[in-house]
């Protein structure tokens, strides 16, 4: 199955790391004991590595600064941003790995 970030294909993606953080808080009390806060709104957060050619690392920089939905391993997150780190050449001439993250808004 493809990873899409609208409706764009990512190349050769494969996954690096994927995290769904929750924030928590723990506060230590002069009395010693401890208060514990948690949202209970789960954030999605994911990285992969790409392989394409240079058009193809241009297509996926220029999502960078909107939101847009990412779509992997059967499932839909919205409200996903983009960020690209810059290529490296690849054995392949003309092919570049560069790696991108997700962060999702869930404001």
């Amino acid at each position: 199955m493809a990873t899409t970030f609208n409706s764009i294909p990512l190349p050769n993606a494969s996954k690096i790391k994927h995290r769904n953080p929750i924030a928590i808080r723990d506060s230590l009390m002069l009395d010693g004991k401890h208060m514990i806060q948690v949202n209970s709104n789960m954030g999605f957060e994911a990285d992969y590595r790409c392989l394409g050619t240079w058009t193809q690392y241009e297509v996926v920089l220029a999502l960078v600064g909107t939101a847009y939905s990412l779509i992997t391993e059967n499932e839909t997150y919205t409200n996903c941003y983009i960020s690209v780190s810059d290529p490296t050449e690849s054995d392949n001439p003309g092919y570049f790995y560069f790696d991108v993250s997700f962060k999702r808004d869930t404001r």
